[in-house]
């Protein structure tokens, strides 16, 4: 004959699984917060490089707009400084983007590259434009 629902069997079997319940929660949560998060690399600095032969060499953001949106794929080197932009300036063909001077350059806009070729140069981009 089994027991009602009301009966010790059910509410020892009832305690238990609640036991276990609080157990697996207590457990899960201990293991969570001492869980020491894995350690990032900082990413390498640029390497040095050497300046390609016969680039076009820019020194203001007309300038460089005019040479970045052409149809004509070149090498286009910036002169050291910040170039700024209300707007992102999107590649009219596959050029190469290098700074005359390793980390002396800094872009505050977007560019849409048609592959990754920026060379030297910071590229600092504000998300709320």
């Amino acid at each position: 004959m089994r027991p009602n629902r009301g009966g010790i069997m059910f509410r020892t079997r009832f305690a238990a699984i609640i036991a276990e319940a609080l157990a697996f929660v207590v457990m899960v949560s201990v293991c969570e917060i001492s869980a020491a998060p894995s350690p990032v690399a900082l990413p390498a600095p640029p390497a040095a490089y050497t300046l390609p032969a016969n680039p076009v060499y820019v020194s203001t953001i007309d300038e460089f707009r005019t040479a970045f949106t052409s149809g004509s794929a070149k090498n286009i080197v910036l002169r050291d400084g910040t170039y700024s932009s209300d707007s992102y300036l999107s590649a009219g063909a596959s050029h190469t983007v290098w700074a005359e001077n390793l980390g002396k350059v800094t872009l505050t806009f977007g560019l849409a590259f048609r592959r990754p070729p920026l060379r030297g140069a910071w590229y600092q981009v504000r998300r709320d434009r």
